[in-house]
């Protein structure tokens, strides 16, 4: 079963919350309702910043932090070539969007999912090195 899970800036200091998302149309307002936090129970609502929500994509970087809607990924991709047992690498930037109902490479938009889980004949390693909102010069 897909976990469906969301983050967003509280509007009040600009934190990071995680939760449920939704939006209470009659007062224009972004919410995102969390249950637990660092493991405790919690069960808060907390007003968002609407621009900042991004939805949770199921997949990990190397480190084993979630990769959300807004985030930005270094890649690193090592080829192995078979027939002249040489490797070589290559680094790229990733934001990482939501596009048609997939997550994507905003730079390609290719979707998330068959990067993450490509081929054999590569390798590739995610990490988070941002995201668009606190540090959106690593995009440029």
């Amino acid at each position: 079963m897909r976990t469906l899970k969301f983050r967003g800036k509280k509007t009040d200091n600009n934190e990071w919350v995680y939760g449920y998302y939704y939006y209470k149309w009659r007062i224009v307002q972004h919410v995102i309702h969390c249950s637990e936090s660092e493991g405790v129970l919690v069960d808060k609502e907390f007003e968002v910043i609407g621009k900042t929500v991004g939805e949770f994509t199921e997949s990990q970087d190397k480190n084993g932090k979630d990769i959300y809607e807004g985030d930005i990924l270094n890649t690193k991709t090592t080829f192995r070539n078979n027939m002249a047992d040489r490797r070589f690498q290559k680094n790229t930037i990733i934001e990482v969007g939501f596009k048609d109902g997939c997550f994507i490479d905003k730079n390609t938009d290719v979707n998330l999912f068959d990067k993450i889980h490509s081929p054999v004949s590569h390798k590739i390693d995610f990490e988070i090195i941002g995201n668009i909102h606190e540090n959106p010069e690593l995009i440029k």
